[in-house]
């Protein structure tokens, strides 16, 4: 009798366990979501997929091409094209790079060349240091997409809002505007990938949509251009031309069908004299630092469980290029985060606490990325279009800076005096 009592006690001391088991790995195994299929938020998928970290991505798109993505980016050695190596990814990424598609041309309306990279005679492929690949906006999207499993992708899936759950362990819940999901929650960690008019933003800051920067973009494109437009094809030589006139950029690049995008950038208005008033008066958008850029270094205060990547937390401009890879790189930092609280804490259980302090480590240094790429588009986003004379007046500037962003500050000085001589010296003889 006291043998049968024995086991039933223990048998019941065995259930409480278990349940109490079940209760906390319930309460301590992550539920993350990433919201934003796009440069930011597939990396960090691909990243979560190979550390087996269990996730859902939710996309407003109903596939990868439901809309065009844009023309070209250029990823760079020690953030996008890192982030891809990371991602396992690189060798994917190769069979649509153009390392010649740096190809880079300034030049004034006149097509007068005031700064030149030469670009494939530089380098050929993916061995040098510094090279920086072009490749369309729309194959890279594709590529990180098929590389997330398609079990955890739900497209279709427009947010409307992130709502914090009344209940214990601070979880959240997505709101989505229509469709069959309504909401759905529990959510340790909701991850706003979702770029510029990102719904997660309000969430942890309380300007909900980026400042207007003052300047419009209109494209256009010519298919089949060696046949259609042979001098435009040979003048942009698989790369790019900046043109400009004061206010105003046209751009050219090539894309990777071989037509060529032309992007058209200036005023979006008539008022010439207006826009530059209201732009760069005292209190104007542009003064000391736009109102787009004000809001991209904007440090939120931590709110447990919620975080931002990519263009949803630091809008850029695209004048420096350095967006898409601060954004690569807060997904590659992240996702080390993620794993590195989930291993450190016994095979995918992580307490809550523990996470939560690798997101704040890396809202931390993210803050210190971001605002130096803003800095740096700031100052370009001044120079070429707001500045007169361009873009004779401000290559020597603008060169000095992008150079600087690279060079240790002690270093700086230096760089700079050596860029002013070598543009003065291009200016003497003839460039």
């Amino acid at each position: 009798m006291s043998s049968c009592h024995s086991l039933v006690t223990a048998g019941v001391i065995y259930r409480e366990q278990r349940e109490k088991t079940r209760i906390h790995r319930a309460r301590t195994t992550p539920k993350i979501t990433i919201i934003g299929a796009g440069p930011s938020g597939t990396p960090l998928a691909r990243l979560l997929s190979l550390s087996s970290i269990p996730y859902t991505l939710f996309e407003s798109d109903t596939s990868p091409n439901y809309r065009s993505q844009g023309g070209t980016l250029d990823l760079h050695t020690s953030t996008g094209l890192l982030a891809l190596q990371r991602a396992q990814l690189f060798d994917e990424f190769l069979k649509y790079a153009r390392y010649d598609g740096d190809h880079l041309q300034i030049t004034d309306h006149n097509l007068k060349v005031f700064l030149k990279n030469v670009g494939a005679e530089n380098h050929d492929g993916p061995g040098v240091k510094q090279a920086r690949p072009e490749i369309d906006r729309a194959k890279l999207r594709q590529f990180q997409t098929e590389s997330v499993p398609a079990q955890n992708i739900v497209w279709g899936a427009r947010v409307k809002s992130l709502e914090k759950e009344a209940r214990e362990g601070g979880t959240w819940r997505i709101i989505f505007y229509d469709g069959n999901r309504k909401s759905e929650g529990g959510f340790t960690l909701a991850i706003g990938a979702n770029g510029a008019f990102s719904k997660v933003r309000s969430t942890v800051l309380s300007v909900r949509q980026p400042d207007f920067a003052g300047i419009g973009v209109y494209d256009m494109i010519i298919p089949e251009p060696e046949k259609k437009a042979p001098e435009v094809y040979k003048a942009v030589n698989r790369g790019n031309i900046f043109a400009h006139k004061e206010g105003i950029r046209l751009a050219l690049q090539q894309l990777g069908d071989g037509s060529i995008g032309i992007y058209r950038q200036g005023f979006n208005t008539k008022d010439l004299e207006e826009v530059k008033k209201r732009l760069l008066a005292p209190g104007g958008l542009l003064d000391g630092w736009a109102g787009v850029l004000r809001e991209a270094i904007e440090r939120w205060e931590h709110v447990s469980g919620v975080t931002l990547v990519g263009d949803a937390t630091h809008l850029m401009t695209l004048y420096a290029g350095e967006g898409v890879n601060v954004a690569f790189e807060d997904s590659m930092r992240l996702a080390q985060g993620i794993v590195d609280a989930v291993r450190g804490n016994g095979g995918g259980r992580v307490l809550v606490d523990v996470l939560d302090n690798a997101v704040r480590e890396y809202e931390g240094e993210m803050w210190v990325r971001a605002e130096k790429a803003a800095r740096l588009t700031d100052e370009l986003t001044k120079l070429w279009m707001f500045t007169p004379g361009t873009p004779g007046s401000v290559i020597a500037k603008t060169t000095a800076l992008h150079v600087n962003f690279h060079t240790p500050p002690i270093m700086q000085p230096f760089a700079t005096v050596g860029v002013h001589a070598w543009v003065a010296w291009k200016k003497w003889t003839g460039w």
